[in-house]
């Protein structure tokens, strides 16, 4: 392995599919540094206006339905560049 990043820019969809499973997986467990509401520091914020109006729970939805995304995207592009 000459360079990392030409590895990662090779197999683009894994890095996609490990990050979205990793949103998911710390959306499932709910891992505090990733879904803790009372890390925004901005009131306009997505975070801010999904905490306000739905709750952390639906944080926690936000951030597996993102992580979801994610994984779908990754894999989508695996089968489509394969």
């Amino acid at each position: 392995m000459d360079n990392i990043f030409e590895v990662l820019k090779a197999n683009y969809e894994f890095v996609f599919m490990g990050i979205g499973a990793f949103i998911l997986l710390g959306a499932i467990m709910n891992w505090k540094w990733l879904v803790n509401p009372n890390s925004s520091t901005s009131k306009t914020s997505l975070e801010a206006f999904v905490i306000r109006n739905f709750g952390a729970a639906g944080y926690r939805v936000l951030m597996g339905l993102l992580g979801l995304l994610l994984l779908g995207c990754g894999a989508v592009f695996f089968v489509l560049g394969r």
